[in-house]
């Protein structure tokens, strides 16, 4: 991994079967790693990301240990994108977000579009003031913080939002269930990062509530800054 080959961590979603529905556990995503102990330091954060409060309290209530989880991590070039989002499908439409500049490093709001299954007639059309975006400073050679351009809250023009939801969809068509798919353009060139299965089961996708006892909480406590410690001698 040379200066040239930049890449993107990102840690598994497939933890499904933890939580009991599609659900993200750990969710961090490392760019812009250079270096082979760059890269070993962003695997660490991605694996290290399953022992927050949150993944360890639902793994507790199924008797399961974080150490014991199989995280995939993915490794993918790095893409210098000048507008990035996702889009989802369902029965009827595909549903696109899309921002300007990086994707993954902050949750921001750009435009929302609603385009029609197979006729990809655009239905609706969201357009929000975007405060700023991410993007690779070639001179500085990192990431920045860059305001966003006078007059740009339209992200994607209609070809462009009609070739996400063609797209988007074709990807649901091959794989044969409903998709969640993380995407990228850099200079008009359109990449797919990621893809998500979508569970549509409704009582999968309900949110669950787990009650605790006050002995129950310490002894989860107790068991959370154990495995923190383990974890910290891990690391070090």
């Amino acid at each position: 991994l040379g200066q040239p080959a930049l890449s993107m961590i990102t840690a598994g979603r497939d933890l499904q079967s933890v939580v009991g529905r599609s659900e993200t556990l750990a969710n961090i995503n490392v760019i812009d790693v250079k270096g082979i102990e760059s890269l070993k330091l962003a695997i660490k954060k991605c694996w290290a990301s399953t022992f927050d409060v949150n993944c360890i309290l639902k793994l507790k209530v199924q008797s399961k240990n974080p150490s014991d989880l199989n995280i995939p991590i993915f490794v993918q070039k790095m893409v210098y994108s000048d507008r990035s989002g996702k889009s989802v499908t369902n029965k009827s439409e595909v549903s696109i977000d899309a921002v300007w500049g990086l994707p993954g490093l902050e949750r921001l709001e750009g435009s929302a579009y609603s385009v029609q299954n197979n006729s990809y007639h655009i239905l609706d059309t969201i357009l929000k003031e975007q405060p700023y975006m991410y993007v690779k400073d070639n001179y500085l050679n990192r990431i920045i913080k860059r305001s966003i351009p006078m007059h740009s809250l339209r992200v994607l023009d209609d070809q462009e939002v009609r070739d996400v939801a063609r797209t988007t969809k074709d990807i649901e068509n091959n794989l044969g269930f409903p998709v969640k798919v993380h995407w990228a353009i850099e200079d008009r060139k359109l990449s797919i990062l990621k893809v998500q299965k979508i569970e549509m089961d409704e009582e999968i996708a309900k949110e669950e509530t787990t009650t605790f006892s006050i002995d129950e909480l310490y002894n989860i406590i107790e068991s959370l800054e154990k495995q923190l410690s383990q974890l910290k001698n891990k690391l070090s």
